[in-house]
């Protein structure tokens, strides 16, 4: 199914969602179908997507990295009784009401970590 793209050179083509091995090497893949994809309840499209491509496939105690369109915090959770550990960036709009600092005035590099004891979240 051929999806219009917005900002590529080339509008339209095919969205494909890969897990990579860090050479490179691509292990699975998921393709976008559309709109009508089957979410999991309660659940952001791009955590079910990291669900579809790790759980059952990934041996417990591997760290994953992943994009800032797949990121969220109830992801970091679920995949954390999985044991699978997540390098990401999280967007602002799913921090569900973390209380961040603002960086947008701060010197380019600056940082802010948060961390949660109870969830064990970093």
């Amino acid at each position: 199914m051929k999806q219009f793209i917005r900002g590529k050179p080339i509008r339209y083509g095919f969205k494909f969602r890969c897990m990579c091995t860090p050479c490179g090497y691509l292990i699975k893949f998921d393709p976008y179908v559309g709109a009508h994809e089957n979410r999991e309840v309660g659940q952001t499209l791009g955590a079910t997507v990291v669900h579809r491509l790790c759980t059952g496939f990934l041996s417990p105690a591997r760290i994953i990295f992943i994009d800032n369109f797949f990121s969220s915090i109830g992801l970091l959770e679920s995949l954390k009784e999985e044991h699978i550990y997540v390098i990401g960036t999280i967007r602002s709009d799913r921090i569900e009401k973390a209380p961040l600092q603002n960086l947008q005035k701060k010197e380019r590099g600056s940082y802010h970590a948060l961390r949660e004891e109870d969830s064990g979240i970093n």
